[in-house]
This record gives structure tokens, sequence and C-alpha cells, in this order.
């Protein structure tokens, strides 16, 4: 918990998949925005999952669509991998 009251993206994130694992999406919300506000690709990764789901937030494709190139620019190897399928899924 210092590294989340520190203000490291990484460890909020990690607080973020914690709290979702344990259904309190909207705690889960919270960090993962956290997360992703201070840079971090996994955040921006998790949140596109929320928003494709709708777990504590309105199922939104754009919101999904934006963290998830987010994500992908940042580096995340399952994003990249996440928007090319979904590129070829577009063109079917």
């Amino acid at each position: 918990m210092k590294r989340v009251e520190a203000g490291d993206p990484v460890a909020l994130c990690k607080e973020g998949f914690d709290q979702y694992m344990k259904g309190d999406y909207k705690s889960a919300f919270d960090y993962f925005t956290k997360s992703a506000q201070l840079g971090d690709a996994d955040g921006h990764f998790r949140l596109a999952f929320m928003y494709q789901d709708g777990h504590g937030v309105e199922k939104e494709e754009g919101t999904h669509m934006y963290h998830l190139e987010e994500a992908a620019i940042g580096g995340h190897p399952y994003a990249n991998v996440w928007n090319g399928n979904m590129g070829f899924l577009r063109e079917q």
C-alpha cells in the first residue's frame, strides 16, 4: 500500500486488479483510471475491458477502443495482439 499511496502507477494498477477480482468494480475503475492517467499501459488495458464488458461502467465501444489503443501505444503486448485481432474482425 505504500507504493499505492505514493502514486506508483504499477502499484495502482495491481491494487485495481485485486479490487476487480473481489468484484469491487468501482474501486477497480478508480485505481485503473489513476494508473492510466499516469501513463501506465496496463491501466489503459484494464480500463478497455471494463468498458467493453460494462463492469462498473456503461459499455462504450469508443472508450473501450481509446483505452485499448493507448495501451498498445504504451507497448502493452496483449493490447497490440488484441488491436490486431479487432482490425481483422472488423474486416470480416
